[in-house]
């Protein structure tokens, strides 16, 4: 006849209560841990989305801002009667 593995042999000789926990505790494991790493996936791929959100705003301003730039050298020029310098 085959011996036990340990842990079983363990909670054998133990109440109920004991043993009704144990196995609840390895039937409730699998689904936590799943639980758990989907959880930190959807995090990293919000994280992803954000910083790339991010990314593309900065972009955007910075395109803005020399937009921006560009304008004020061309108004100071007409004002100063000179032509826009080349760039």
């Amino acid at each position: 006849m085959k011996k036990a593995p340990r842990w079983l042999a363990a909670v054998r000789g133990h109440s109920l209560r004991v043993r009704l926990v144990v196995i609840l505790a390895l039937a409730l494991a699998p689904p936590a841990c799943f639980g758990i790493w989907e959880a930190y996936s959807d995090y990293l791929d919000e994280r992803h989305s954000v910083e790339q959100n991010l990314l593309q705003t900065a972009q955007l301003l910075t395109v803005e801002h020399q937009n921006l730039i560009a304008g004020a050298q061309k108004v100071l020029a007409a004002l100063a009667g000179q032509a826009p310098p080349a760039g």
